[in-house]
């Protein structure tokens, strides 16, 4: 009788039995003789010595990142005499209230100057928006 493990020993044996026959038949790879040694006219250039100073210079002649624009005539980031106290809304305007050194708190616009020369370019319930120098800046208005 042929149970299932005398067929899988049997067929393993079949399997192992031609995997033998094929490798030892199977003809020698042939030999190959290594190739001689030759010289040869190539090879590695010689390493160019670099100097930094004319590297520096190189890499400035070329301006990659641009023009620099001098950044003498910019107002020097001192604190400001102004401190945002809050902000309100009239209808769909919004304002911000803001207490000037010397003053009293007032109430302040898009569009207003802010001592200093920000300017004003939005208002939000939590933030105000101003340009200063070109560049606009969120402040928030609540400390969190």
């Amino acid at each position: 009788m042929i149970t299932p493990l005398r067929l899988t020993i049997a067929t393993g044996l079949v399997w192992l039995l031609g995997s033998a026959i094929i490798i030892l038949a199977a003809p020698a790879a042939p030999r190959v003789a290594a190739a001689a040694a030759t010289t040869s006219d190539w090879a590695l250039p010689a390493p160019e010595t670099l100097d930094v100073d004319t590297l520096a210079a190189r890499i400035d002649a070329a301006n990659p990142w641009g023009t620099q624009h001098p950044q003498a005539d910019q107002a020097p980031l001192t604190p400001p005499e102004w401190r945002i106290l809050g902000s309100a809304a009239n209808g769909e305007e919004h304002l911000a209230v803001v207490r000037i050194e010397g003053q009293a708190p007032t109430t302040l616009k898009v569009g207003d100057a802010l001592p200093g020369g920000a300017k004003i370019c939005a208002v939000d319930a939590d933030r105000l928006c101003v340009v200063v120098n070109g560049k606009k800046r969120i402040l928030g208005i609540y400390r969190e």
